[in-house]
């Protein structure tokens, strides 16, 4: 990895780097920001292309990366990427919140298609349509991958998934779990068309998670906090399902909601193989 010190907020790749932070500029660029050392091997990992790894001049080291990550450390001595160090004036400029201790990578953004979907033979599939919160769908993300989620799929988006929330919020899951962009009427045909079971959250449901069979190929569909499901999921192939609410609220966070029924999957699943 070759080094290059950094001291002036002039400096062409530094900006470059820090305009990054807006959405415009990663559509427009192609690249984005990787923030934290964790996040950065889960890419490494996934094959994403790194161009640079900047850090700050405080944090200097015989090798680049905390011991526990051998892994990246390998990585960094035959990788053409670039290691910037820079003042820690700008560095604070360009890192994520307090985490001062940690590198900031730019990556080349990995193709996400909807042409192909890579399933396994009883899959459980998520599809999130239409969120909006990065926080969020990095949060459904994280819980996905830990649950054993086989595809990801994101449907009428508006929160970027290479936003650096996003990739935070995940902890890099975004770069391991299987991930597709794809409108919401290709996505419910191919559903159909596999014979997967789709089943959609709406607070109306007369039916609660816990009565369906969830060992079966299964589609979970949730929407926008705000917005709900967009109109198509209203269809005959796609089963309402609810959460049963007690007290003095009546939805849960998005994310929350993921979690329950991506867990309960996993619970019917894992009994059933006993």
């Amino acid at each position: 990895m070759r080094s290059l010190h950094i001291s002036s907020s002039q400096n062409p790749r530094f900006r470059a780097a820090l305009r990054l932070r807006s959405s415009r500029d990663r559509r427009r660029s192609g690249r984005f920001l990787i923030d934290g050392v964790r996040e950065l091997g889960r890419a490494v990992q996934a094959g994403v292309t790194i161009l640079e790894v900047y850090t700050h001049e405080d944090l200097q080291t015989e090798r680049p990366f905390p011991s526990q990550y051998s892994d990246l450390n390998d990585w960094s001595e035959s990788t053409d990427a670039t290691w910037l160090v820079l003042a820690a004036h700008l560095y604070d400029q360009l890192g994520y919140g307090e985490r001062r201790a940690e590198c900031v990578a730019v990556a080349v953004m990995p193709p996400l298609t909807d042409a192909v979907w890579k399933l396994s033979d009883n899959p459980l599939i998520a599809v999130v349509d239409g969120i909006e919160k990065p926080g969020n769908l990095g949060a459904m993300l994280r819980t996905g991958g830990g649950a054993g989620v086989d595809a990801f799929i994101v449907t009428n988006p508006i929160a970027d998934l290479y936003n650096p929330n996003v990739i935070r919020a995940s902890t890099g899951a975004v770069f391991s779990l299987p991930t597709y962009i794809a409108s919401a009427a290709i996505t419910l045909e191919k559903l159909a068309s596999y014979s997967i079971q789709i089943l959609a959250t709406r607070v109306d449901a007369k039916k609660t998670y816990d009565e369906f069979d969830l060992t079966r190929p299964t589609a979970i569909v949730l929407g926008s906090e705000a917005n709900g499901l967009s109109e198509i999921w209203n269809h005959h192939a796609v089963t309402p399902v609810s959460i049963p609410m007690a007290g003095h609220v009546d939805s849960l966070n998005v994310s929350v909601a993921a979690a329950i029924l991506f867990y309960e999957s996993q619970r019917q699943r894992t009994r059933h193989t006993i």
